[in-house]
């Protein structure tokens, strides 16, 4: 399969007329590139599909001086997926920082190092990326070097009621590849950085981000500056007149794909009110209140008074599901809003204790919960609020902690049986796997506080092992990390500058390769480090949210 890759990756590079594509080699030593800590459990992958390498010896070699350490590698482990043999090595034996490498025999794997900042950079990395997808300001970083003018400071026009009427909507950040602004990603997002903050104020609220911060939010913690960006964008995309939540701010079509956010002109147009969209507005802002409440009470009662207005609306068209218009950007329709709905009133009633809430949670309850934490299913989350506040009925906290405690079970398991320790399942494999994968360990870490236990941390870092180089293509599926990184995101800013942002997460390995880039059918093996290949290797907001989320728990559990 890797061949068939190769070889199409070839055939690409003369189809787009010479450009250069840097594609590093599949390495069959998979390591974490960016590295371990000292004192923390270390594993490898070896895969070999030829020979038995069960006891043969690896050696882990320092860089600055040779000094080289001795381990064996262990049984075989079938990673069914992607036909991989692999032979898990560990090295939790050597524990003195520097860089290093593993060898077996001739091969050699990329360069990691053992360092005590391991997840600080992961996190540090992937959270400072949203202050250069900021829209509506100049960008001048001097770490980075991105650079642009103001983009779309423009009024946009209203595509829905009062039609053709203007909505001053600027700021934000851009949702993904594109120049477009929406709801149900930037409520997914906010609302899991959020819930991280909330886990440990201490630690993320003394976290700097070297961001440019505006003069009225100087008493803010810089994450939580950065969140009140987006949220500040999010409050200007609600109907003050009836509460209800419009979808997104876009032009009518993509923009080209080498046009920097500052020439992009194009009319941007304001598309309708959702049921669904207002839902997540309406809990993500909730959490917003909730946490800013001790920070800044005047901010926090302005969102609380967003969240109430937003839950008014939604309580007043009742069972009336209105659809937002998609237009022919980005349409986040989604399969159901039962979910959207519960999360929605869960997070009023955290936030306000009104009873009146409670009656909403009965009657928009699910029976499944489902930990692909995303835009389209909010259920795990709205679990999660159900069980973190007083007055929610006994029986629905029991059934909750039951379902969870079940879930982990078997989570666990399907991890074991995995030959590269990923939560995902084959049919996961599609548009935004890495996504998912993380996603997994964002619930991990909720399922953990819903239980009070703390016995899946080592499959909550497999899932960060995953996307930083311990998967079938020892790819590091996030830009400037590691060694073998992503090049060529589906990212106009980027593609229009000629400078790789830092620290996004692209969407990853999609066996359906929707964008005809690469072959169908390769499952875990799918991906292609392509600018045009849009189905593997665009980033987005909530791709990164749960990437943040993992990092920066596994940062605040290993700070000292």
């Amino acid at each position: 399969m890797i061949k068939k890759l190769i070889l199409l990756l070839k055939k690409i590079k003369t189809v787009l007329f010479g450009e250069k594509i840097i594609q590093l080699p599949v390495k069959k030593i998979k390591v974490n590139q960016v590295g371990y800590l000292p004192f923390e459990r270390k594993v490898f992958m070896f895969t070999d599909i030829n020979k038995n390498m069960n006891g043969v010896v690896f050696h882990v070699v320092r860089l600055s001086d040779h000094k080289a350490f001795k381990g064996v590698l262990g049984n075989i482990i079938v990673d069914k997926d992607s036909g991989d043999k692999n032979y898990l090595g560990e090295f939790s034996f050597v524990e003195e920082p520097g860089e290093y490498v593993i060898r077996i025999g001739d091969e050699e794997s990329y360069p990691f190092k053992i360092t005590p900042d391991k997840y600080r950079k992961v996190f540090y990395t992937a959270m400072r990326s949203y202050y250069l997808q900021r829209c509506g300001m100049e960008i001048n970083d001097s770490i980075t070097g991105v650079s642009h003018g103001p983009c779309h400071i423009n009024d946009a026009i209203m595509e829905s009621e009062p039609k053709g009427g203007k909505i001053t909507a600027t700021g934000g950040w851009h949702d993904a590849g594109d120049y477009g602004k929406y709801i149900p990603t930037a409520a997914v997002t906010v609302a899991q950085i959020l819930l991280m903050y909330e886990l440990s104020p201490e630690t993320f609220g003394s976290v700097f981000l070297d961001i440019q911060k505006e003069k009225d939010n100087l008493h803010l913690p810089d994450i939580l500056e950065e969140i009140k960006y987006e949220l500040d964008w999010m409050l200007k995309m609600q109907d003050p007149k009836d509460g209800g939540v419009y979808f997104k701010i876009s032009t009518n079509e993509f923009p080209p794909p080498n046009i920097a956010p500052e020439d992009d002109d194009s009319i941007c147009y304001c598309y309708s009110k959702g049921t669904a969209v207002t839902a997540n507005f309406g809990a993500a802002i909730s959490i917003a209140a909730r946490v800013f409440e001790k920070v800044d009470q005047d901010y926090s009662d302005t969102l609380k008074k967003a969240a109430i207005a937003a839950g008014e609306f939604l309580i007043k068209t009742n069972d009336q599901i209105l659809v937002h218009t998609v237009g022919n950007t980005g349409a986040y329709l989604n399969s159901s809003v039962e979910d959207d709905l519960l999360w929605c009133y869960a997070e009023l009633y955290c936030l306000t204790g009104n009873s009146k809430y409670i009656t909403l949670i009965d009657k928009y309850w699910v029976e499944v919960f489902s930990p692909n934490i995303n835009w389209d299913n909010v259920s795990f989350l709205a679990a999660y609020a159900l069980t973190s506040c007083m007055g929610i009925p006994t029986e629905r906290q029991n059934y909750i902690r039951d379902t969870i405690f079940q879930w982990t079970k078997s989570i666990k398991n399907q991890i074991s049986l995995n030959g590269y320790r990923s939560a995902l399942k084959f049919e996961e494999y599609t548009w935004g796997s890495n996504k998912a994968a993380l996603a997994y360990g964002v619930s991990m870490i909720l399922a953990q506080k819903i239980l009070g236990r703390n016995d899946l941390e080592d499959e909550i870092k497999a899932q960060l092992d995953y996307v930083l180089g311990v998967n079938p293509l020892s790819k590091v599926y996030i830009t400037k990390l590691g060694t073998d990184y992503v090049r060529n995101p589906h990212h106009r800013l980027i593609k229009s500058k000629g400078i790789l942002i830092p620290g996004l997460l692209v969407a990853g390995p999609n066996n359906n390769a929707e964008d005809g880039f690469y072959s169908k059918g390769l499952g875990p093996k799918g991906y292609v480090d392509l600018f045009e290949a849009c189905s593997c290797n665009e980033y987005a907001i909530d791709y990164n949210a749960p990437l943040v989320f993992v990092a920066g728990y596994l940062f605040m559990i290993n700070k000292n």
